[in-house]
């Protein structure tokens, strides 16, 4: 999986900022995927 995104042309066309940094949306990631392995190993 990759994730690739560069939010500025949507800050400078949409005046929309960020609600979290990159560095909190990984951590959600990583706890959203523990969550998921806990449930079921084999995901």
């Amino acid at each position: 999986d990759l994730l690739i995104g560069n939010p500025k042309k949507a800050e400078e066309k949409l005046n929309w900022k960020p609600k979290i940094t990159f560095k909190e949306l990984v951590k959600e990631m990583v706890a959203a995927d523990i969550v998921l392995m806990k449930r079921d190993p084999t995901a």
